[in-house]
């Protein structure tokens, strides 16, 4: 990564950022880094893990090629194992100006990725002016508590966003499964609502912002009384941005 920087991005997004009716949003992101590092040609990291066991080929070219029409030269960190996560891998991350965490199985995704150096890594990424884009799975990997997607209870996640949870692709998480994780997250902690093709994005000097066109859902945190969307819920905004750790 080149050129002199501003902070870059963390981008949540709600598992289909890869589709076409995302195409002005990824534009948007990729274009943004590369004015930060001063250059139109863009070094890729693509992590497509929580896709080992769910068509992670395809997920891969099609990753691949999306971020090759920005202008990106993508280099695929294919890992599927802890092993494969390493200082070497940890190094091509931080240097990335834009790293893509694809969707998939979160389970895996966190079995692979939990006790390595990512945290640090992708937060290198963001200080020199990077995009990192966890979408869907990667999104909620990231959090902690994450989101069990078996049944919408909690378990332990990565820690980038703390006592915070979001849950990706919200239109078609199950309803009951959605009431349950609202009822559980408890009195302290946030649950945020990601629709499939809009994102959460945070930047240190600014916090967190809605994008795409499906808006963002707060669904519980403290002293909520029940779901609102992000932009009618501006008294969030600040205590929300306390919760990310890059360091």
């Amino acid at each position: 990564m080149s050129g002199s920087t501003t902070g870059g991005q963390l981008v949540l997004g709600g598992g289909a950022l890869l589709e076409a009716n995302a195409a002005d949003l990824r534009r948007q992101l990729v274009a943004a880094a590369a004015e930060r590092g001063g250059s139109s040609s863009l070094d890729a990291v693509l992590i497509p893990t929580a896709a080992a066991f769910e068509g992670v080929d395809d997920v891969t070219a099609s990753a691949t090629a999306e971020l090759e029409a920005l202008g990106c030269r993508v280099d695929v960190l294919d890992g599927a194992h802890h092993s494969d996560f390493e200082s070497v891998a940890m190094e091509r991350i931080a240097r990335a100006s834009v790293v893509w965490i694809a969707d998939g199985s979160a389970l895996h995704l966190r079995s692979v990725l939990i006790d390595t150096g990512l945290s640090g890594a992708i937060s290198r990424s963001i200080a020199a002016g990077g995009v990192v884009i966890a979408d869907g799975a990667g999104a909620e990997v990231l959090c902690d508590p994450m989101i069990d997607p078996r049944g919408g209870a909690f378990t332990v996640g990565l820690g980038v966003v703390r006592n915070c949870s979001v849950i990706g692709d919200l239109e078609s998480f199950p309803a009951q499964r959605r009431q349950r994780s609202i009822e559980m997250v408890g009195p302290d902690r946030w649950l945020i609502g990601i629709p499939a093709t809009s994102a959460w994005a945070f930047q240190s000097e600014t916090g967190w912002s809605q994008l795409g066109s499906a808006p963002i859902a707060v669904l519980a945190g403290p002293g909520r009384t029940g779901p609102t969307t992000w932009d009618d819920s501006p008294e969030v905004h600040g205590p929300l941005k306390e919760l990310v750790s890059l360091e």
